[in-house]
């Protein structure tokens, strides 16, 4: 993490400990929850021992500046609405929902695995990776506080991976201005995983944003994994209607159109479904 992100995230949590309602971020997170029926996330007010264990196991965090978790047990998104102000709780449902639980969701656990590898790889040398190893306590820093990756295990490049990919979603959030200036350079390499393991998406430079569609897309339709959970598991709410505008040629090119594709001049345009 950069100077500049360094203060911005000192700058949001002196913000976050400013007087604020946190049933106006509850009614904020419900509105944003509202239209992702297969989304597993729940609002809570305040951690509860349990979680703050789960939260400061790595001796890293202190659970009262942790305002969202997702646990990997039950693969449920929690949010605290007494540790983050209305206004700043779009980023968090980004970060625990669409990219922690969507990823999986997309995936399956096998192959989120492999992709979670595929990125460490990528971005093993990213300074940025460097700083997520050390704030969320995946290895341990030697003497100069540089993270020692030398005998990491794949479960740890994974969560390390993990949280880079949230951290980059929530980065698709701002301002192109504001974005941390990792940010441009790490979807050129992402990129590329992404169309290996999404052969059906178009993928472009904005390529995380083709990953976060992919994921509110699923969510949206109450689309999960078999096996994993039933409809009956999901938050209560309603999907709200979608609209999607349709493009229509002027009549007279239309008709240009069809009789050349009758004479066979005109090659039909492919249709990529996304599933």
């Amino acid at each position: 993490m950069d100077g500049a992100a360094a203060d911005a995230s000192d700058v949001e949590h002196l913000e976050n400990t400013l007087p604020f309602d946190p049933e106006e971020t509850r009614e904020a997170l419900t509105e944003i929850l509202e239209p992702y029926p297969g989304a597993k996330a729940e609002i809570v007010e305040g951690w509860t021992p349990e979680f703050r264990a789960k939260i400061e196991a790595s001796g890293s965090v202190r659970a009262d500046r942790v305002p969202a978790f997702y646990d990997l047990d039950n693969g449920t998104s929690y949010f605290n609405i007494r540790q983050r102000r209305p206004s700043a709780v779009n980023g968090k449902f980004v970060h625990e929902v669409l990219t922690h639980q969507g990823i999986r969701e997309a995936l399956g656990p096998e192959r989120a695995q492999q992709f979670y590898l595929d990125v460490y790889r990528s971005f093993a040398d990213d300074p940025e990776m460097a700083e997520v190893l050390k704030k969320y306590g995946i290895v341990k820093v030697d003497a100069y506080g540089d993270p020692m990756t030398e005998e990491m295990t794949d479960a740890e490049r994974a969560e390390a991976a993990d949280e880079f990919a949230a951290a980059l979603g929530e980065e698709t959030l701002k301002p192109e201005a504001e974005r941390a200036p990792w940010y441009q350079r790490a979807l050129f390499k992402f990129r590329e995983i992404l169309r290996k393991f999404f052969p059906k998406l178009r993928v472009t430079l904005r390529d995380i944003e083709t990953l976060l569609r992919e994921a509110a897309y699923k969510f949206r339709r109450g689309q999960v994994r078999q096996g994993e959970r039933s409809r009956e598991d999901a938050p209560r709410v309603h999907p709200a209607p979608v609209s999607r505008p349709v493009h229509r040629r002027p009549r007279a090119d239309r008709r240009d159109h069809q009789r050349g594709a009758a004479a066979g001049r005109v090659r039909p345009a492919l249709r990529i479904d996304q599933q």
